[in-house]
């Protein structure tokens, strides 16, 4: 039996408008972006991998969970949401600073804040602007073969595309 897997990564930048548009406004944006497909079948891969450019349809639609879905043009994304029953655990500024680092990141493990469109908020605001996850699809070919389809979608402020491309005064 056959377990391949289809491995895609989604790279998106985003303005500071466009990150808020779509975590507090709640509106869709359109955005260009790259994705990367990778096939896998146990140790054999399609690697070296090619960058494709393409349309990318963002919602943040509560009604929906996270979901990765191919259109004509691209891909459409719902990102993450915040389940309804979770609940935010806090601690005060006094408890915090009393805290080392060792019960911190105690505190961090057993208090994870689940990702969602508010990561997307500049850090001032509650954020990280970054947003990252997974969708994961299980299914079987007409074989019978189990095939996996694993999305990763990592978004980003695009001042961190920015500050990565080589200014030619730099390149010597």
């Amino acid at each position: 039996m056959i377990n391949a897997s289809l491995i895609i990564s989604h790279s998106i930048f985003l303005t500071k408008n466009e990150r808020y548009k779509l975590s507090v406004d709640r509106e869709p944006i359109e955005k260009t972006g790259v994705f990367t497909p990778v096939w896998m079948n146990g140790e054999v891969t399609t690697e070296p991998a090619v960058e494709f450019f393409c349309k990318y349809e963002i919602k943040n639609d509560a009604d929906k969970g996270s979901e990765v879905k191919r259109t004509k043009k691209g891909f459409s994304i719902n990102v993450p949401q915040i389940p309804k029953e979770y609940i935010k655990q806090e601690l005060s500024n006094k408890e915090w600073r009393k805290m080392n680092q060792n019960e911190k990141d105690d505190w961090y493990s057993k208090n994870p804040i689940p990702d969602s469109g508010e990561n997307l908020l500049n850090i001032k605001d509650g954020g990280s602007e970054y947003l990252h996850f997974q969708h994961i699809i299980s299914t079987k070919n007409n074989k019978g073969d189990a095939v996996h389809l694993v999305h990763f979608v990592q978004m980003r402020d695009i001042e961190e595309l920015e500050k990565s491309i080589l200014q030619p005064s730099s390149i010597r």
